[in-house]
């Protein structure tokens, strides 16, 4: 037979902060388990979007601690507490979290150029063409 630990809600200043971290904890350990399984696959056509999809997920679920809401942000005591490399890394997936997972808006990593393909001895229009502008 079980036996039931007695527990009994503990509230207050430490409580909070302690809550805090555990979460701050919950949510690292989970990017870490998905950078974790994305190294695990092969870097190939394959696997592309998986690939893709578990380093967009790892990135979500980081920034989700680099804004405040209803926990108070902690994450920002650790990165600085870890130095100049950490802070630099902490800003680069913000960085890549608001502008390009989130909303697509990184002129860096968002640019297309549209282009149409000419038929010039039936002066028609063959094809419109979309390109990644940082791949030309």
């Amino acid at each position: 037979m079980e036996t039931q630990d007695l527990a009994a809600a503990v509230k207050g200043q430490a409580a909070d902060a302690l809550a805090d971290w555990a979460s701050l904890w919950a949510d690292l350990l989970h990017v870490d388990m998905t950078l974790h399984a994305r190294a695990e696959l092969t870097n190939d056509a394959e696997h592309l979007f998986v690939r893709r999809a578990l380093w967009e997920a790892a990135v979500i679920s980081y920034g989700r601690r680099a804004n405040t809401g209803r926990r108070r942000q902690r994450l920002t005591e650790l990165v600085e507490a870890e130095g100049a490399a950490a802070q630099a890394c902490h800003r680069d997936v913000v960085a890549w979290r608001d502008r390009h997972v989130a909303h697509r808006v990184d002129r860096l990593r968002e640019r297309v150029q549209v282009a149409a393909i000419l038929d010039p001895a039936q002066a028609r229009l063959k094809r419109i063409k979309t390109t990644d502008a940082q791949s030309q």
